[in-house]
């Protein structure tokens, strides 16, 4: 253990607070003259500013600064935070890799055209970077909005999930959750994520058109329309820029994919796989037809928040769906009881 006298600035007021800092192999531990403490974890420790005198760090993503100017902390916070350093290393030649590959990118993107390059660029994402990327997005997207974990409600969500999933052929299905929010609303995200707002499963007369929702957001994620979105509308330089690990994807994304409308193309061929998937299962895309009409008649498009927002011309879209159906005999997506603990997957929620 090393220990010593260090200032403390907490982010909130102007007079640094001398603190007593002790070095753990586990963690530094600040104990003020009051006797309150707080410990900062080795990986979390981070270096701001070095004089010949003094060393600035901090915890990442905190305020707070911790400034140290005794000779043997310092050397002792040197060897913490060596690993800290090897990786800085490491992310600065990923940085110039990118920038690297970037620069050519941008060039071929304004010689060829920007859709297909944008497009085989995400097309192209590993899945694990997918997924990577997917968490991200999903976490900003719910951040501060508690989710519908009511156990009956869940287990209904993740049958027919699975039900469906199968059915297209999927290698898994898709992680689905539900958000305690009014908005009607439901998101594709990549990785193979589905988020659906409470509003939308109210605003559902009927099992088939959850149903119908869930197979045309498994067509965005089977096409990966989220990362091709978000591709074409940053550019495919500053694509792979955040891929690589060059900023914070998921606040940029999230935002694109909750407020960039997809292309009556990206529209179509989701339509395309729902209807699909819902007459291999027997389920009648009439529900999702009427859906559909149901938010289009809901009033202009800017004055309803959600669904008409991200799902351009819902009327055109049923009657297309319409003339597709088959006449197959189909049956409900849920039983009354599963329908009935679906509305209710609110009922218990969780952070």
């Amino acid at each position: 253990m090393t220990a010593s006298s260090a200032l403390l600035h907490d982010g909130m007021t102007a007079v640094p607070i001398p603190v007593q800092a002790q070095l753990f192999a586990e963690g530094l531990r600040l104990r003020r003259a009051d006797g309150a403490t707080q410990d900062w974890p080795v990986a979390s420790l981070r270096e701001i500013d070095r004089m010949p005198w003094e060393l600035r760090i901090a915890r990442a993503g905190a305020a707070q600064r911790l400034v140290v100017s005794d000779p043997a902390m310092i050397a002792a916070l040197d060897m913490a935070l060596a690993p800290w350093r090897k990786d800085e290393k490491a992310a600065r030649w990923r940085r110039a890799a990118v920038t690297a590959f970037a620069v050519p990118l941008l060039g071929a993107t304004l010689w060829f055209g920007w859709p297909p390059l944008a497009d085989t660029v995400a097309r192209t994402v590993p899945a694990t970077w997918e997924q990577r990327l997917g968490d991200s997005i999903a976490a900003s997207i719910t951040q501060g909005t508690r989710r519908c974990v009511a156990p009956q409600g869940v287990a209904v969500l993740d049958r027919l999930s699975t039900r469906l999933a199968e059915t297209a052929g999927l290698p898994t299905a898709p992680a689905v959750q539900v958000l305690d929010s009014g908005v009607v609303n439901a998101f594709a995200a990549p990785g193979r994520q589905v988020i659906i707002h409470r509003g939308l499963i109210y605003a559902a007369s009927s099992p088939d058109e959850v149903a119908g929702v869930l197979a045309h957001e498994f067509g965005h994620l089977y096409h990966r329309h989220g990362l091709r979105n978000v591709a074409r509308a940053i550019g495919v330089g500053a694509f792979v820029s955040i891929l690589m690990g060059g900023s914070d994807f998921g606040a940029v994304a999230a935002t694109l994919l909750v407020s960039v409308s997809y292309t009556r193309g990206f529209e179509a061929e989701a339509d395309d796989f729902a209807a699909d998937v819902l007459a291999r299962s027997r389920i009648d895309a009439e529900g999702l037809a009427r859906f559909f009409e149901r938010m289009a008649g809901r009033g202009p498009r800017g004055s309803v928040a959600g669904y008409l927002d991200t799902h351009p011309d819902p009327a055109e879209r049923a009657t297309a769906l319409r003339a597709r159906r088959g006449a197959a005999v189909t049956m409900p997506a849920l039983t009354p009881e599963e329908w009935l603990a679906l509305r209710k997957i609110c009922a218990t929620t969780a952070s």
